[in-house]
């Protein structure tokens, strides 16, 4: 039993520091990058859902879409979302493609940094980050962003919106949102509707 236990924290061990060097060195290859497409899985309660958050950053903007490869039928007769936000004009954009095709809008403007208070550092995915805490509809929330990558970037941009890339958050300790892999983009992109 307890060399099972050694291995299992070796092996977890060194899949966490190949993570981190895997991108210890992307900060410097953002100088010549375009944009950033970021992967984020999500956790409840431990367990990975099988939603997939993908965020481009492009300029001054983002785009934001969600997959999930487990969707019923029965979901296809949700209507597909998808958001933007421009980070230059401080306003988050939502569409909705209802399934008889119209498409619905709204736009809602944020504040950076809105009762976020900076409570700490850490470093994540091998990049240096700072930790920010906030209280929203008595959630405790933390967000792990970084300022070392050239690009604003949330995956959540209906609340706590720092000046920077955000890649982890985590509410009440139990919902967790999180970068998995981070890519260069070479090519430029205007994302806004």
């Amino acid at each position: 039993y307890p060399m099972k236990k050694t291995l299992l924290l070796s092996f977890a061990l060194s899949l966490s520091l190949s993570m981190t060097a895997q991108y210890q060195h992307l900060p410097a290859k953002m100088k010549k990058s375009e944009g950033l497409l970021i992967e984020y899985a999500s956790y409840a309660q431990g367990h990975r859902l099988p939603v997939k958050t993908l965020v481009e950053a492009f300029g001054n903007s983002q785009r934001i879409t969600q997959s999930n490869p487990e969707s019923s039928e029965s979901q296809d007769n949700f209507p597909k979302e998808i958001s933007f936000t421009d980070f230059s004009n401080q306003k988050n954009i939502h569409l909705a493609q209802l399934r008889d095709g119209e498409t619905v809008s709204s736009s809602t403007p944020f504040e950076y940094n809105k009762n976020l208070k900076v409570v700490g550092d850490t470093v994540f995915l091998g990049i240096p980050c700072k930790i920010a805490k906030t209280s929203i509809n008595s959630n405790a929330i933390e967000i792990w962003y970084t300022d070392a990558l050239k690009y604003y970037a949330t995956p959540q941009p209906g609340y706590g919106i720092p000046q920077g890339t955000v890649l982890r958050v985590s509410r009440n300790n139990n919902y967790i949102t999180e970068a998995t892999k981070i890519t260069p983009q070479k090519k430029s992109k205007t994302l806004l509707p």
